[in-house]
């Protein structure tokens, strides 16, 4: 859960129009494959620190 508001909030100050595409296609399967493709990139991110 806690990754998942990290996500959130990375996409809302780092990609805020990816954020808003993602959010608004979500109900679709396009919406959750972007968010599955945006929450893999983060926890990559954080690994690489």
């Amino acid at each position: 859960m806690y990754f998942f508001i990290l996500i959130h909030i990375f996409n809302l100050f780092q990609y805020p129009d990816f954020y808003l595409v993602s959010f608004s296609l979500y109900p679709s399967q396009t919406g959750h494959i972007i968010f599955l493709f945006s929450f893999i990139l983060f926890v990559l991110i954080i690994m690489n620190l």
